[in-house]
């Protein structure tokens, strides 16, 4: 079983947001990847109007879906780790 057009780009696209120089074709090779890399809150969100906006421009959403559930669904499996931020004091 492939993946899906959508899928690949998807990942492209985040991987462009969070700033790195990688496609779906060098993450492939790594099956460690989503531990290596991150993004930062506003990153993601950047990435969540993409992918909201390109699921309904496309019409690509299961009709018994809405296309933020199905962002949620992607970012739970393929989203990269949202960088912590240093505290300081309590």
């Amino acid at each position: 079983m492939g993946i899906d057009k959508f899928t690949i780009d998807a990942i492209n696209k985040m991987l462009e947001i969070a700033g790195y120089k990688l496609t779906y074709e060098d993450l492939k090779k790594d099956k460690d990847w989503i531990k290596k890399y991150s993004m930062t809150n506003k990153q993601h969100d950047e990435w969540e109007a993409w992918f909201i906006k390109t699921v309904t421009k496309r019409k690509i959403c299961p009709a018994t879906s809405d296309p933020q559930r199905m962002f949620d669904w992607y970012d739970l499996d393929l989203g990269l780790r949202i960088k912590k931020l240093k505290c300081y004091g309590n």
